[in-house]
């Protein structure tokens, strides 16, 4: 199992520390319409939607890249797993059903002017100033 550090990020320029929440937000977009998409076919007694089936949902809707989205897919899908497992042994156990205000992926994408970015891993963002060394976007003049 890989350890995963998080690293509070205090020192990032206001612009970059909005970019990357706007990016995050983004990323709780995406588990939202996995997560209604999902509660829609369990209270309509229909056939669970499978990874395939929420990836094709949610394909080209949002601006991060394409990798991030679909390892959201994967990670609800995987909770959905665990949650029915789990619930065997554990009968009390209930998957939330609740919007999530906020997935704390790293997402992998900003869209930033009009064009889809890598964002920095947090181990790597220490040494930035802005998002323009995100994306390498040059300012005129420069």
């Amino acid at each position: 199992m890989k350890t995963v550090r998080v690293y509070q990020l205090t020192h990032l320029a206001p612009m970059l520390f909005q970019r990357l929440k706007e990016t995050q937000m983004e990323a709780a977009r995406v588990w939202n319409e996995c997560m209604q998409t999902h509660k829609q076919a369990r209270l309509g007694q229909s056939k669970w939607p499978g990874e395939q089936d929420l990836r094709d949902r949610v394909k080209g809707r949002f601006a991060l890249h394409s990798q991030s989205i679909q390892a959201i897919v994967r990670m609800f899908v995987t909770n959905i797993a665990t949650t029915r497992k789990l619930r065997k042994d554990h009968p009390q156990m209930r998957m939330s059903l609740a919007k999530s205000p906020r997935n704390r992926l790293d997402a992998r994408s900003i869209l930033a002017d009009g064009r889809r970015c890598n964002a920095p891993s947090t181990s790597n963002a220490a040494g930035l100033n802005d998002v323009s060394e995100i994306c390498a976007i040059k300012p005129a003049g420069r």
